[in-house]
């Protein structure tokens, strides 16, 4: 009875520990409750390329801009933006108490999209880079 017990207390503490932790590899004692909250603007590409001049049916996966929103809670972040076929991608990642912000997403084919920045005065910037393509991350809280 007391293995049942200590197992089942066991059980408890993983289901509710391990969703936060899967979702990025790390404890949930990292980030500032300070830096919590909805930022919205937008991604601009920095790689010059936009959409193809023969009218969009050709589009380039370098987009000029899209909207970006990111949510910040107990230091654990989520951003999401519509990509250049409208389908809505998600990064996530951390940020740490001096403001430092690392996201990452896992394309279709394997490879891993990387977000960096920094959170300073309630506004996030950074640079994302996904395949050959660069865009300036801002949000303001």
């Amino acid at each position: 009875m007391k293995y049942l017990l200590s197992s089942m207390a066991v059980a408890a503490v993983l289901a509710i520990a391990l969703p936060v932790w899967a979702q990025t590899g790390v404890p949930s004692a990292i980030g500032r409750a300070t830096f919590d909250g909805i930022y919205a603007g937008s991604l601009t590409s920095t790689s010059g390329t936009g959409l193809s001049s023969d009218g969009g049916t050709n589009r380039s996966k370098c987009w000029t801009s899209a909207p970006a929103k990111m949510t910040i809670h107990g230091g654990y972040m989520v951003m999401e933006y519509p990509d250049w076929k409208r389908y809505t991608l998600h990064y996530r990642g951390i940020v740490d108490p001096s403001g430092a912000v690392s996201l990452r997403h896992t394309n279709n084919d394997g490879s891993i999209a990387i977000l960096t920045g920094q959170i300073s005065n309630g506004q996030v910037t950074g640079i994302m880079r996904r395949g050959p393509c660069l865009w300036d991350l801002t949000l303001a809280k």
